[in-house]
């Protein structure tokens, strides 16, 4: 891995580090004015998807003339990922396999697709060997998943072989399996990034409230509102049970924009009340923070509510704080859909609201 700087000062000094799993630094003295390369001997870069490098120009007593830290994309040459975030009574699932790069040779392979027990790679749960469908950059196949246990977590290998079946390349995802739920199943479609309650494709339209009165949710079904979001923690507990029941009795989806406060309730703790009502579809547990709190509070309401959205609010200071780290936002990567609206006005303000729609059952895992 090179890292190119033009530099006028003396001595300078660059160093590159991946944050997850590898520190790897190096220093050379620069010409004045020339363009040099730096290389990083034994850089590997593996399942990451971001690099973090460091770049400081030092001059000749150590001290620091001026220092850049940025990130750098790492394209996958093969990545793949399931086309649910997860899976209840579904007998197969929809691996998609993605290429990035000129392969001219695709056609004439073939991919060998294996699953195993997370954490348990030596026996493979399922394996099945496919035919690649021509060239296509993306291509999907169809595997089927009804010898799995509910309530797993699986590990995914796909390996791309030659003609000689020798492995060219090879990638991973997670695949999660559940028990169907008892009351509400909120899935997402990593294909069409689709949102989905009990299998029905589910599309929010409404607005966020404070007055919870019962008169007030009539009207808003009047005016064809399908979805609500309400204020949790302002409320107690009985009070918001309550604004649920009323949701289901009138067909209306819910969303609790119940985030961390002093002296408010815990909502790890809430969403498990929550859970118990079919109108109730996902929590927001983290508002407008850049603190790595978030993942920590998401993690949490994830494990108690594992079948609901969980829902992340930013504005234009936390969104581009999580995306300027390595380890990136809260959630799946795969599924996870930024809904950006920015508003600048004439003093040249900006806000920006995000909605990250991911299921995060891979929290850290991904």
């Amino acid at each position: 891995m090179g890292k190119r700087l033009e530099s006028s000062y003396p001595c300078p000094v660059l160093a590159a580090k991946n944050e997850l799993e590898q520190l790897k630094a190096a220093s050379k003295v620069l010409s004045v004015a020339k363009v040099e390369e730096l290389n990083f001997e034994g850089f590997v870069i593996n399942k990451d998807q971001r690099v973090c490098v460091n770049v400081m120009v030092v001059d000749d007593g150590g001290e620091i003339i001026r220092q850049i830290r940025e990130f750098i994309d790492v394209p996958q040459t093969m990545r793949i990922y399931t086309d649910w975030s997860y899976y209840t009574k579904e007998k197969d699932a929809k691996i998609i396999v993605q290429f990035d790069g000129d392969f001219k040779s695709l056609k004439t392979s073939k991919i060998k697709i294996e699953v195993f027990t997370a954490g348990y790679m030596k026996s493979p749960r399922i394996k099945k060997a496919f035919l690649l469908k021509g060239v296509e950059k993306q291509q999907i196949f169809n595997l089927p998943i009804k010898p799995l246990r509910h309530e797993k977590i699986y590990t995914v290998r796909a390996t791309l072989l030659d003609q000689g079946d020798e492995a060219l390349m090879q990638a991973e995802t997670l695949l999660t399996t559940r028990p169907p739920a008892t009351v509400t199943e909120v899935k997402v479609n990593r294909i069409n990034r689709g949102v989905y309650v009990n299998g029905e494709p589910f599309l929010p339209y409404g607005i966020l409230v404070a007055n919870l009165n019962e008169e007030q949710l009539k009207y808003y079904k009047e005016c064809g509102f399908s979805s609500i979001q309400f204020i949790g923690h302002w409320n107690k507990l009985e009070t918001n049970l309550k604004f649920l029941e009323n949701c289901q009795k009138l067909g209306i989806k819910a969303q609790s924009f119940h985030v961390a406060r002093p002296y408010t309730s815990d909502a790890a703790e809430a969403v498990k009340h929550y859970s118990a009502f079919s109108s109730f579809v996902g929590l927001v547990p983290n508002d407008e923070t850049p603190n790595r709190i978030a993942y920590q509070r998401a993690a949490r309401v994830k494990a108690a509510s594992p079948m609901t959205l969980n829902l992340t609010n930013h504005n234009v200071n936390s969104y581009l704080a999580f995306s300027n780290r390595i380890d990136g936002f809260p959630g799946d990567v795969q599924t996870r859909v930024h809904l950006v609206a920015v508003i600048r006005t004439v003093f040249k303000r900006a806000y920006a609201a995000t909605v990250d729609l991911a299921d995060l059952c891979s929290l850290g895992q991904s």
